[in-house]
């Protein structure tokens, strides 16, 4: 969607996607490099705390769900398609699925890690 940002990005040849052309827009490509940057980071330094085997993997989708949900929100594709018109986008809902799942997996495989400590 159109930007008033510094970081906003011009589209200007006429094969690209991008629109309307001559506009400044969000750079939602750049928004997620910047999140698996940020994701690529904080698991390497969870590494040494890691409790379960899978914990990891867990946080890389728990953490990518919500950061593609929150970058939906400036993507200003159509053909994306919405769950509930201009709320809630296909790829939001999906987000919200795999955070439910990865909470109860991430829950369940926590607590059973603890049993077996204590």
């Amino acid at each position: 969607i159109p930007t008033e940002s510094g970081f906003g990005v011009t589209f200007t040849h006429e094969a690209s996607k991008a629109k309307p052309l001559h506009t400044a827009l969000h750079p939602t490509q750049l928004y997620e490099a910047t999140l698996i940057l940020i994701i690529f980071l904080t698991l390497n330094m969870f590494k040494r705390y890691q409790r379960f085997q899978g914990q990891l993997f867990l946080v890389y989708i728990m953490m990518y769900a919500i950061g593609r949900a929150v970058i939906e929100i400036w993507r200003g594709d159509i053909r994306r398609g919405f769950i509930i018109e201009d709320v809630l986008s296909h790829s939001q809902f999906i987000s919200l699925l795999l955070v439910g799942a990865v909470f109860y997996f991430y829950m369940r495989l926590s607590k059973k890690t603890s049993l077996k400590k204590g």
